[in-house]
């Protein structure tokens, strides 16, 4: 139990922290808390036994892991503040239960050395089990998964053996009430908002009814008997017993069927969402960076039969598989978009001249589309995975008519590292999911870039996002180093494959800026306000510009 503890509370930590790197923002900030609040739990827990309320710490871990679970079936539909409160506050609870039930267990002073050496080992165990078992044996993020079973199996069987409570009776009939009403309250609104999402929390449901039933029973302190005590210097630790009643005998035994019940119900519904991830997959690739698969969807339709994209939840970006429309400019790309206009209304565009393209970010490749005889287009992607998915699994590269060329890498370090590239157009991709690479927007970044313009080229950064407004940010780098600013929204089209879309385009291209159609699709930005400190490689503020 010393290791195992030890080693969920590691495995929830860690595995948590990457979920929240991967959908909300790969920054330092959202790090460190969750390790602090790690941290602070050794602090309260092993301080003295009262911080350590059962009564108190297991209606919260029942309400963490069924927050954790609808967040994980939400995926992408979760917002940003509510991903960071719910798995941060997650990580402090689950910590909590297993270093307090550690603290339960201490044996007598005699055996504490090895009672902090099998914690220590637990908690690398659990480090090992993230960081290099789990991406070698599985194929998508199923540590957290397994490490919600097996946390709550745990607790469990702390729980069995060791069953005092700080209240008892009506007390904690009145806390069982409570949560049934709350219980009843969000399944009331999950089934009134969203009847199709209901069918997949159905197990979760049944999970929560089981352990608030059986807290229900437990409360009603079925007569036992005495029970003998463990003494505090057994080297298995101290297995304290209440004088009063406990469910372990006779027909009262059939009551813990009732927690068993609920985690297996856990389980099924994780394995739903996991099936949900990847039951049309047609490749799963789990690289450093995350996990990208490969899905067709609206296979029953022939005209809107596409290839798909994914990193974790985000979509990548798609292909239509009808031919004929296999080079159609799409999802965030359409010709009215942002990117469109730069790419069909620069100058030399319209004279027939080359264009040359820098590109960050690969995804499946629908930027290709553009591509014309003569242009150039040099494509930056950090993450090794995603060009052999996209020559494999998509024709865009087969199909467009521009010389391609690909430089694995972080975009931003890569043209650090480069000779000025005089493109004429800039593209930054990087910013369409909820996860902000906020490095690629500093005012140091933007030197870089700038460095890699010709004098009238055109710097485009898609700013489609659902939790973030990336415009102040843009427009205020765009004054400071006196370059215009066009901010373009274009509108979805389901038909067309078009996805609403929001980009910002910085250029000292008059020609371009007096342009007819530029000036009818541009946006206007003189609401934006720029008063935000401005973000530099020493400073970011995502919170300052969520929506």
């Amino acid at each position: 139990m010393w290791v195992a503890l030890g080693a969920c509370a590691s495995i929830m930590l860690l595995a948590m922290t990457n979920q929240m790197a991967i959908d909300v923002a790969s920054v330092p900030f959202l790090w460190v808390i969750p390790l602090a609040l790690y941290l602070l739990s050794f602090i309260l827990c092993f301080s003295s036994e009262r911080w350590y309320p059962r009564v108190l710490f297991y209606p919260l871990f029942v309400g963490a892991t069924a927050g954790v679970v609808g967040l994980m079936l939400a995926g992408a539909d979760a917002g940003i503040e509510q991903q960071a409160l719910v798995y941060c506050a997650a990580i402090f609870i689950y910590a909590m239960v297993c270093h307090g039930e550690l603290y339960r267990l201490r044996p007598h002073p005699r055996h504490l050395t090895a009672f902090y050496l099998a914690l220590s080992v637990g908690g690398a165990l659990g480090g090992v089990f993230v960081g290099a078992i789990a991406p070698l044996v599985f194929s998508a993020y199923y540590e957290l998964h397994i490490g919600l079973v097996a946390t709550s199996l745990l607790v469990l069987y702390a729980f069995r053996r060791d069953q005092r409570l700080e209240l008892r009776g009506r007390p904690v009939s009145a806390i069982v009430l409570a949560g049934a009403a709350a219980v009843a309250y969000t399944l009331w609104r999950i089934q009134s908002e969203s009847p199709d999402s209901f069918r997949y929390i159905g197990p979760l449901a049944g999970a929560l009814l089981c352990m608030l039933l059986f807290g229900f029973l437990w409360s009603l302190r079925v007569p036992t008997g005495s029970s003998d005590h463990v003494p505090q210097d057994s080297p298995a630790g101290a297995r304290w017993v209440d004088d009063g009643a406990r469910v372990n005998h006779g027909r009262a035994r059939l009551a813990w069927l009732l927690p068993v019940a609920a985690i297996v119900l856990l389980a099924v519904n994780l394995g739903i969402e996991a099936r949900y991830r990847t039951k049309e997959a047609l490749t799963i690739e789990r690289g450093f960076f995350g996990v990208l698969r490969v899905s067709d969807r609206y296979t029953h339709d022939p005209l809107q039969a596409r290839r798909i994209l994914f990193h974790g939840a985000i979509n990548h970006g798609f292909q239509y598989r009808d031919p004929e429309r296999q080079m159609w400019h799409n999802s965030y790309f359409a010709e009215e978009s942002g990117i469109g206009t730069a790419l069909t209304r620069h100058p030399k565009r319209k004279l027939g001249e080359p264009l040359k393209i820098g590109l960050l970010g690969l995804g499946s490749g629908t930027l290709l589309t553009y591509g014309r005889p003569g242009d150039s287009i040099r494509i930056y992607e950090i993450d090794p995975e995603v060009e052999p998915l996209s020559r494999e699994y998509f024709t865009y590269f087969a199909r467009t008519e521009a010389k391609t060329e690909v430089v694995l890498g972080d975009g931003r370090l890569s043209l650090e590292r480069e000779p000025d590239q005089a493109y004429d157009v800039l593209i930054l991709d990087a910013f369409s999911s909820d996860a902000i690479p906020m490095h690629l927007l500093t005012r140091e970044a933007f030197v870089t870039y700038f460095r890699h313009l010709k004098p009238d080229g055109i710097l485009a950064a898609n700013m489609s996002n659902r939790h973030v407004d990336i415009r102040p940010v843009l427009k205020q780098l765009a004054q400071h180093f006196e370059w215009n600013f066009v901010w373009i929204e274009n509108f979805s089209d389901d038909p067309r494959g078009v996805y609403a879309a929001d980009w910002g385009l910085l250029t000292r291209n008059q020609a371009f800026l007096d342009d007819p159609l530029v000036k009818t699709r541009q946006g206007d930005t003189s609401g934006v306000s720029t008063d935000l400190r401005m973000w530099t490689d020493d400073y970011s503020n995502l919170f300052a510009v969520l929506k």
